[in-house]
């Protein structure tokens, strides 16, 4: 386990390597990494605390395990740099503020496990063009796409009970 606040605010931190058996990252672990560009996450990764990279504005990647089953609210708030995102098909919910002022996001593939999308989930997701969302999510929460200002297009399901 990585402790919550274990690196936060360690500025100079590039890489992270992490051991094959660590099953989670604690709340703001690498909180405030502003030179984190590269992390690799083992695949005995079960999840991922809340504000865990918020503010690692060089992180162009990441690879989540399929075997991660929660992913904190607000976990990727901030990854100015952030381009592309795949979440594994073990979630059922996105958290309040996940990908909040990704302002680079393009990409987004939520899994057709999802039934719930929190409140400013991609809020101020200035590149992101378009984004499917799957057939079983009933609500998505306020300000969920809010000041995303080059989204076109959006599919929106049938199951849709409630938007904000």
């Amino acid at each position: 386990m990585i402790r919550d606040f274990a690196f936060d605010g360690c500025v100079c931190l590039q890489e992270v390597k992490i051991q094959s058996s660590l099953q989670s990252i604690g709340k703001f672990a690498f909180n405030e990494c502003k030179s984190l560009a590269s992390i690799s996450l083992p695949s005995s990764l079960q999840s991922i605390g809340e504000c865990a990279f918020n503010g690692c504005i060089k992180l162009l990647k990441i690879e989540i395990p399929s075997t991660v089953q929660s992913i904190g609210g607000q976990a990727f708030q901030n990854c100015q740099s952030l381009i592309e995102i795949n979440l594994p098909s073990t979630l059922t919910s996105i958290e309040d503020g996940l990908f909040n002022c990704c302002t680079q996001l393009v990409k987004v593939l939520i899994p057709q496990t999802v039934s719930q999308i929190g409140s400013c989930v991609f809020q101020k997701c200035l590149e992101l063009t378009n984004i499917s969302i799957p057939s079983y999510v009933n609500s998505i929460g306020t300000y969920a796409f809010n000041m995303c200002k080059s989204l076109k297009i959006i599919a929106l399901p049938s199951s849709l009970l409630s938007i904000g």
